[in-house]
């Protein structure tokens, strides 16, 4: 029998991915319209995207398979690898480079969504 728990770590999941996609292809294109007149804003572009795909996947975890901790652990380590990824993809798409300032950027915000969602995102499913 299929749990409404369940169905909601598979929707996140879903979502989770679906969000990647979206990183994905604006990270194919040559350029993003941001604000010029805001030094900075990438990075909290960054951070913010990756917030996101932080929480979706908290949102999709197992509450009893691990402890808050080793969620928010393992929440960064793939939060951190796909930013990784993402930076490596960009340093082929023509107008784009990878860079070390957006790969903390994308880390940091998956790891702040964790350390949010630690005791009651997962938790209360």
């Amino acid at each position: 029998m299929i749990t409404a728990a369940y169905e909601h770590r598979a929707a996140c999941t879903a979502a989770a991915l679906a969000w990647m996609a979206l990183i994905f292809f604006l990270s194919s294109q040559a350029t993003l319209p941001l604000p010029p007149a805001i030094p900075g804003f990438d990075k909290i572009a960054h951070f913010g995207a990756y917030g996101v795909l932080g929480a979706l996947l908290m949102f999709s975890m197992q509450p009893k398979q691990l402890s808050p901790w080793q969620r928010v652990a393992l929440v960064t380590l793939l939060v951190c690898t796909y930013g990784a990824s993402d930076e490596f993809h960009q340093s082929f798409v023509p107008g784009r480079d990878a860079s070390i300032l957006d790969w903390v950027a994308d880390g940091f915000g998956g790891f702040v969504a964790a350390l949010i969602l630690r005791d009651g995102g997962a938790s209360s499913r």
